[in-house]
């Protein structure tokens, strides 16, 4: 069959070339735009509601007067309901589809926000904000998964560093919110139905202009939608379609668990449990002490601790340094996000990770609460910049068939270790900072040298391999999809 080029030219060549090499070749543009502003509305979204329930988490404890084992018991629940929502989540994207997953879940989100919002009883309260806890899993890993997968490899560390930096920018936007107004006439009802209202930002634009991931779709067997947003793409970025015989086949078994320890993967994906567990460990406890650790007696002339009054709110240094952290760390994620394109992922991974615990070890020294808000803020910097590059490899790592699986799983890993970090914060830190920084900066130095260890890398290097024989000047191509070698 003939074809002909833009110019007019006749191409005989007839090439077979897997969907990887079909993104490839549609390269990236304003076709990416539609999905990478849907994810990055997703991310600043959910960034958003989390840094608002645990910045508004005194002002919710004063209004029912709750004790500690209530304040447990909120903060528990939630973190437990987030670790079943993350085993679930990526499952069902993997077997029913990103996209529809992603609507119905921000959907569900809004209506449970609302209502809880409405609740005058703290147990319905309770109830409605552990279903919001349930859904937020859901959207994180089909919105990173359905923008990865429609973008070529070089560019993917730009789409996953739009998504990691405007979580970032929500969360300092809501803390320097709070920081400005709260306090005022303003409740925290008030402000968490402010903060909510932009999820109907990213339920609007999947629901109306973004399609379903063509991955996916030609996985599950629907081979002419799967196409037809492949044609779209090409169109949109170099102006023709793109042409294709396809040689598909399906791959039912979607979203197994054990097919991430088949021998290939399976030295991956325990060193990879073992990095999210351990630095996930040590980012939830400070998370959770280290505004009780800058407004009580360490590095400071005056050892009192901060008494346990249920209506004592955030101490605005506090605010303040958080969102300085946040700030940062966007900074940060940009830097190290570049630097993985350049020398990899699994390097400048490891290099984040011990900059981190050098960091953390260096808080053992009291110069200073100003110096101490600041570098807490730059281990907060490091590993927004090290999960990010590490969410990136997972993308990158697993084929399509468990990707979104994944990416929950290391996301449910970092749930479960968070059931412990608000007990161990409320109960172990307080009056042991020095030890907890020792023990949290040697833990983390000794995660970043392990993950040297990772078999590997990046997969660039099998893709050069597959693209000799290919050429961008060709307008016309017979496409075998080979939903293996994605």
């Amino acid at each position: 069959m003939q074809k002909k080029n833009a110019s007019g030219v006749s191409l005989l060549r007839r090439n077979y070339i897997t969907v990887d090499n079909a993104i490839e070749h549609a390269g990236f543009g304003t076709a990416q735009l539609t999905y990478v502003l849907a994810a990055a509305a997703v991310f600043f979204t959910e960034g958003q509601l989390g840094m608002t329930s645990v910045i508004l988490l005194p002002n919710i404890r004063c209004e029912w007067s709750l004790d500690k084992a209530h304040v447990m018991a909120l903060l528990l629940s939630g973190t437990f309901m987030s670790l079943l929502g993350a085993l679930t989540a990526g499952k069902m994207a993997d077997r029913y589809g990103r996209r529809k997953l992603l609507i119905g879940s921000t959907f569900c989100i809004i209506f449970s926000t609302a209502l809880s919002l409405l609740q005058r009883n703290f147990y319905a309260y309770l109830i409605f904000r552990n279903v919001v806890y349930f859904f937020v899993p859901f959207t994180r890993p089909s919105a990173i998964c359905i923008a990865i997968e429609v973008t070529p490899r070089k560019w993917r560390w730009l789409v996953k560093t739009c998504m990691s930096v405007s979580s970032k920018i929500a969360s300092a936007t809501v803390t320097f919110a709070c920081y400005m107004i709260l306090g005022s006439n303003t409740t925290w009802r008030d402000l968490t139905f402010y903060f909510v209202l932009p999820s109907f930002i990213p339920l609007l634009i999947y629901f109306f202009l973004v399609p379903e991931s063509p991955r996916y779709l030609l996985l599950s067997g629907r081979e002419g939608e799967g196409v037809e947003v492949l044609e779209d793409l090409h169109t949109k970025n170099r102006g023709y379609p793109l042409g294709h015989t396809i040689k598909h086949r399906k791959d039912l078994s979607r979203g197994r668990f054990r097919d991430m320890l088949t021998p290939e993967f399976e030295r991956t994906t325990w060193i990879l449990v073992g990095v999210f567990f351990v630095k996930t460990f040590v980012m939830a406890t400070l998370h959770q002490v280290m505004p009780l650790i800058l407004s009580g007696g360490y590095c400071s002339n005056s050892p009192n601790r901060p008494h346990d009054d249920p209506c004592s709110s955030l101490p605005h240094r506090s605010l303040r340094s958080l969102a300085q952290g946040f700030i940062v760390g966007a900074g940060v994620v940009i830097l190290t996000m570049f630097l993985s394109q350049i020398i990899g992922r699994r390097k400048s991974a490891m290099i984040c990770v011990i900059t981190g615990g050098v960091v953390t070890l260096s808080n053992v020294i009291c110069q200073g609460k100003d110096l101490l808000a600041f570098k807490i803020t730059m281990v907060y910097a490091f590993h927004h910049g090290a999960m990010s590059i590490l969410t990136l490899f997972v993308q990158e790592t697993y084929p399509t068939s468990i990707r979104a699986t994944a990416t929950s799983l290391f996301h449910s890993v970092s749930h479960f270790v968070g059931l412990f970090g608000p007990v161990i914060a409320m109960y172990g830190v307080l009056g042991h900072e020095r030890e907890f920084f020792t023990i949290a900066g040697v833990l983390l130095v000794a995660v970043g040298m392990f993950i040297r260890k990772i078999k590997h890398d990046s997969v660039n290097e099998p893709l050069k391999e597959s693209l000799k024989e290919f050429s961008v000047e060709d307008s016309d191509w017979d496409i075998e999809l080979d939903y293996d070698m994605d």
